[in-house]
């Protein structure tokens, strides 16, 4: 299976991080449940598991993806929606 990767470099690295957060204030103006606490304390172990299903896979996050993915959590984004915003996210259809 073949990686994509959503950019290269450090010029790469910094519009992905504008990108971010776009993505965060757009979050912010948006009217969703947040995760609940108990929801929230599943995130650090959803997300180990998660390393491990793509490394297994052969897939490493990039620090931009880790950035994304860290900021879902901050913002407390709900599973159905970060799943979309993801998907948006590498394949470069917004922010």
């Amino acid at each position: 299976m073949a990686v994509v990767r959503i950019s290269q470099g450090q010029a790469g690295a910094a519009e992905d991080l504008r990108r971010i957060e776009a993505i965060r204030a757009r979050l912010r103006r948006m009217k969703y449940t947040p995760m609940s606490k108990e929801e929230l304390a599943e995130m650090p172990r959803r997300r180990a598991d998660a390393r491990v299903s793509d490394a297994i896979e052969g897939i490493h996050l990039t620090p931009s993806e880790e950035a994304f993915f860290d900021m879902l959590e901050e913002e407390r984004v709900p599973h159905d929606l970060a799943a979309k915003l993801v998907r948006e996210f590498v394949t470069g259809k917004i922010g």
